[in-house]
């Protein structure tokens, strides 16, 4: 009896527990069906970093030196200690960059005139014009005339700290800078000027790069870089074309995947496409105006300091016997004076007085040496 009784018990229990186990069943067929997690989607390749540089480039200073040659591969600069009043004039103009954040803007330049420390911002650059005068005197049969002003270009950059970056400018294969004109004009007519593909019409650059940035191959204390890995931060440049205005440009390259085409480097107006691969470092544009024939320098100055404006209706022939021994050169002096005017935004009698300090100014010679490229 009692056997019967426990049988019955366990049965009940079983039976209880399938009720349960079928309220469960159907309690969970009634909740919302959670899909599984699909396979994360592979993130796509990062594209390939361009080529960098970790060059420390925070100002940058640009002189243009008027001067001239010893030979097609040596330029001279001789300073005057003239302290002008239009900075534009002196022999040396300098424009420095400060890099700001992500831009570069004009900032104050620092010069040494003479013994003098000076400071001042310059927003443009004047040129005269280049012209080859050169001819064989019949009488003499000696050669008369010149063919000048160069100007010396030096590109100096500095790093944060103010250290020259030559030696690290002129590491083998590593950097390059290009200089070229654009947007060029007839300042007077504002008409634009079509120039040749190289631009030598308007602007024609030497390159006189040293394996020692600082020395000059001229006195053998260095040497000529290869042509085949130019730099171009020293050199000098013509500007043929009178009464032109331009805007002059520098781009600085990291030139990493290298610069040669064919076996051939860039001319230094044009980057090909090897060296545009690379990393552009900086773009820099400066107002350029070829403003007056060089005999200017004479016509324009007197002999007395005292008395050094020479008014513009006193230009005349007999002046400049250096330089324009006929006198042919007289309009186009007279014309570039008013161009000097408009350009600077001043009357000729706060810009005429220069042209008499700067001829009467102590100045390097050729015995007291200057400075070579």
């Amino acid at each position: 009896m009692r056997t019967n009784r426990l049988k019955a018990l366990a049965f009940a229990g079983i039976a209880a527990l399938s009720l349960l186990s079928s309220a469960c069943s159907k309690k969970s067929s009634n909740e919302p069906i959670v899909p599984p997690a699909p396979n994360p989607t592979p993130a796509p390749a990062p594209a390939p970093a361009p080529p960098t540089s970790d060059l420390d480039l925070a100002k940058v200073v640009i002189r243009l030196q008027i001067g001239h040659l010893h030979g097609k591969k040596s330029f001279h600069y001789l300073p005057s200690e003239a302290d002008l009043v239009n900075r534009n004039l002196q022999d040396e103009q300098i424009i420095t960059y400060t890099k700001q954040g992500n831009e570069w803007k004009m900032s104050e330049s620092s010069a040494k005139i003479g013994k003098q420390d000076v400071t001042y911002t310059l927003d443009k650059l004047l040129a005269f014009q280049w012209k080859n005068t050169r001819r064989i005197n019949p009488l003499t049969e000696q050669e008369e005339g010149s063919d000048y002003p160069q100007y010396g270009i030096l590109f100096e950059c500095y790093n944060s700290k103010g250290e020259l970056l030559a030696k690290q400018l002129s590491a083998k294969g590593a950097y390059q800078l290009f200089i070229y004109p654009s947007d060029v004009k007839d300042y007077d007519s504002q008409s634009a000027i079509t120039t040749k593909s190289d631009f030598s019409d308007v602007f024609e650059y030497t390159n006189l790069d040293t394996e020692d940035f600082t020395k000059s191959a001229h006195h053998g204390q260095t040497k000529f870089r290869d042509e085949k890995d130019p730099v171009n931060l020293k050199g000098y440049a013509i500007f043929p074309k009178l009464g032109s205005q331009m805007t002059l440009n520098f781009d600085l390259y990291a030139t990493t995947k290298g610069k040669l085409e064919g076996g051939n480097a860039s001319p230094v107006y044009a980057p090909n496409a090897t060296a545009k691969a690379g990393q552009r470092l900086l773009h820099l544009s400066i107002p350029l105006y070829v403003f007056g024939p060089y005999s200017m320098k004479q016509y324009a100055a007197t002999n007395d300091i005292k008395n050094a404006l020479r008014p513009i209706d006193e230009i005349t022939a007999g002046l400049a016997e250096d330089e324009d021994i006929e006198g042919k050169e007289v309009p186009l002096v007279k014309a570039a004076a008013h161009r000097l005017e408009k350009i600077l935004g001043k009357p000729w009698k706060e810009i005429g007085p220069d042209f008499t300090d700067n001829k009467l100014s102590p100045r390097a010679n050729e015995q007291t040496g200057g400075s070579f490229y």
